[in-house]
């Protein structure tokens, strides 16, 4: 090391896990933002299909008449089942490639050579000798693991048309959710179902009494007012406010467990 480094000035190597499964099995958001119209489903219910009776009585829940399972046999492709059984925090296979690892390698140091020499007040030359030693270590042990290690052709399941193919009939039919305390697990319930519920959670539509002891009122405001009022009450009380928090939070529902409602003609907050 240059005098002028300590040992805590040395680096870290930290790793950036690949993207879970979650965003491409899971779609009650996008349900709920996107397909929902609660306007239009108060009127007519059929507006949003219930596809139940085209799979087997097994799957529906007496109790509602309604598919609500976390029976994954109700997927028909093996590829798909099998992965979404390992649960929405599973991360599929990447393949190695040592060339971008050393890469991103040689691009951190680099950054952090740059940071280092504003902290110390040294020319970045000061850092070249031990940078190419650091860069040849580096060299050697990666051609140490690319001579024991086979690379194998590694295919993500959502890249194949069947389990594809199966994936977008089953995002069609039903709202697919994480089951609460089970994580790990997902639930495949009717879009028509789903949509009742969350009808009734907030009462949609329903007249509301000074007696009525509710959980959600309805506002007509747009998400930007209400966030504006919030800014104002904070400010009162000097508390600070960034960029980040001018954006309303999720609403959970007692189905959904993480879904939310977000309309801007129709507000929600509670009470």
């Amino acid at each position: 090391m240059p005098p002028v480094m300590q040992p805590e000035d040395i680096p870290m190597v930290v790793y950036s896990l690949s993207e879970t499964t979650r965003s491409k099995i899971l779609n009650y958001k996008k349900f709920v933002t996107k397909e929902l119209d609660l306007d239009a489903f108060s009127k007519d219910s059929n507006s949003i299909s219930c596809n139940c009776s085209n799979y087997s009585n097994d799957f529906i829940d007496p109790n509602r008449g309604h598919i609500l399972t976390g029976n994954l046999q109700i997927i028909n492709n093996n590829k798909l089942r099998k992965l979404i059984s390992k649960g929405p925090k599973f991360r599929e296979p990447c393949k190695i490639d040592w060339n971008t690892a050393k890469d991103i390698i040689r691009e951190g140091v680099e950054d952090y050579l740059k940071t280092l020499k504003a902290v110390k007040k040294v020319d970045i030359s000061f850092f070249e000798n031990w940078k190419q030693t650091l860069f040849e270590m580096i060299d050697e042990k990666i051609k140490s693991l690319s001579d024991r290690i086979i690379i194998r052709d590694i295919k993500s399941v959502f890249d194949d048309p069947a389990a594809k193919a199966e994936l977008k009939k089953l995002q069609s039919h039903f709202v697919i959710v994480p089951i609460d305390k089970a994580s790990s697990n997902v639930s495949f319930i009717c879009k028509q179902h789903y949509a009742t519920v969350i009808k009734n959670e907030l009462r949609f539509s329903l007249p509301v009494t000074p007696d009525d002891k509710i959980t959600y009122k309805k506002i007509n405001k747009t998400s930007s007012s209400i966030i504006k009022s919030h800014f104002k009450d904070l400010k009162k009380y000097n508390l600070k406010t960034d960029e980040k928090m001018e954006k309303l939070p999720s609403l959970d529902t007692q189905i959904a467990q993480e879904s939310y409602w977000r309309k801007i003609h129709h507000c929600f907050s509670r009470v």
